[in-house]
């Protein structure tokens, strides 16, 4: 039998704290994986949602001037004709790769899916998510 990584040490803890206690998995994954210490450190999975009510997701490493990109209509081609955007979700990871994994994870989810995962974010990150809308409305006034 082959000894488990790190990572995989990581996403059985996940799992079963998911199953376990839904409401903490974010902060003990977290915590398992080091949340950076600043915004431009990490890695970022985020959902935004367009002014015609569809979802876009994506990943970046900094995740406030990729929604500021987003908002003013120079971030993917699907947002630009959907304006306005504004950010509804996101997730923090160590590197690209993880970013870049669940990006695709979600992509795979339906609309309806996504929108249960939006309504489950934690106090502490929704009052960040609309700090950054805030401030992206600041400077697109």
């Amino acid at each position: 039998m082959e000894p488990l990584s790190f990572h995989h040490i990581c996403e059985k803890i996940q799992l079963v704290v998911y199953v376990c206690f839904p409401a903490e998995v974010y902060r003990i994954r977290d915590f398992i994986i080091g949340e950076k210490d600043t915004m431009e450190d990490a890695a970022y999975t985020y959902i935004v949602e367009c002014g015609d009510g569809s979802l876009y997701t994506g990943w970046t490493n900094h995740l406030e001037e990729r929604i500021q990109c987003h908002s003013a209509g120079k971030g993917a081609k699907y947002t630009r004709t959907r304006l306005p955007v504004q950010l509804v979700y996101y997730e923090t990871f160590a590197t690209k790769q993880q970013a870049m994994q669940r990006e695709w994870a979600i992509k795979q989810l339906t609309h309806k899916e996504k929108q249960l995962l939006i309504n489950q974010v934690e106090s502490d990150r929704s009052f960040i998510i609309q700090q950054i809308n805030d401030k992206i409305k600041k400077c697109n006034e």
